[in-house]
């Protein structure tokens, strides 16, 4: 039980100093950086898809949208960053 609680709080502990170090002012914002393309990437793929399951039309708008996502938060997570 010591053994599983002490492996626990630090997993818990570890986590948590990431985070603070990722969001440290002192390296910009590269959480936000990661947060923000991962948005890109997966809306990036989504809209298509979702798009798709519609109509050939809306596949195209679907792209369109989702390249517009992946540039807007390429762009603004990159700068936002510094």
């Amino acid at each position: 039980l010591r053994d599983t609680l002490l492996n626990h709080y630090s997993a818990l502990t570890v986590a948590q100093v990431y985070k603070i170090v990722g969001s440290s002012e002192v390296l910009g914002n590269p959480l936000g950086l990661i947060n923000r393309l991962g948005s890109g990437v997966r809306d990036f793929f989504y809209e298509p898809a979702q798009g798709l399951v519609q109509s050939p039309q809306d596949f195209g708008v679907g792209v369109a949208r989702g390249t517009m996502s992946l540039v807007h938060n390429t762009t603004f997570g990159t700068f936002d960053t510094f």
